[in-house]
């Protein structure tokens, strides 16, 4: 079977997938300001409302925390992880890319019952790679096997 060429990228914070959470939690408080706004009751479902708005709005701002920073590798048709000091976090996962909005992607490695671990994948990382890793990412699909597809958990 033939695999995508071999590729190395970059995975940390991403300033995309941060605007993106901003602007999906900016969202969510706008429509509740119009949601209070048009019922000016105050009851149970508006504080509900008024508490998801702003357990969005914490979890955006908060999103930079806690973020895998290092390398994910792929390479003869396996892929794997490292820290910033290249030491080995994980080998022999299955990257499942949940979503896909061209210049940024959201991927979940995970080997075996290992608790995943959830990336960004920002073309800006590193332009002159995202073609490769694209590539690579969506080679089992090529190759008529088709990948882990994951949906949130």
């Amino acid at each position: 079977m033939h695999h995508a060429p071999a590729v190395s990228f970059p995975v940390g914070v991403s300033r995309r997938a941060a605007a993106l959470q901003l602007g999906i939690a900016c969202a969510g408080g706008l429509g509740t300001l119009g949601w209070c706004l048009h019922f000016a009751a105050f009851d149970a479902s508006t504080l509900v409302i008024v508490l998801a708005a702003v357990a969005g709005l914490t979890l955006a701002l908060g999103g930079g925390r806690g973020v895998h920073r290092g390398m994910l590798w792929w390479e003869r048709g396996e892929w794997a992880m490292t820290d910033l000091r290249g030491q080995n976090l994980r080998s022999g996962c299955r990257l499942a890319v949940v979503m896909d909005l061209g210049p940024l992607m959201l991927a979940r490695c995970g080997s075996g019952d290992a608790r995943p671990i959830w990336v960004w994948l920002d073309r800006g990382a590193d332009p002159s790679r995202w073609r490769a890793l694209r590539r690579a990412a969506f080679d089992g699909e090529r190759d008529g096997v088709t990948p882990e597809r994951g949906t949130p958990a």
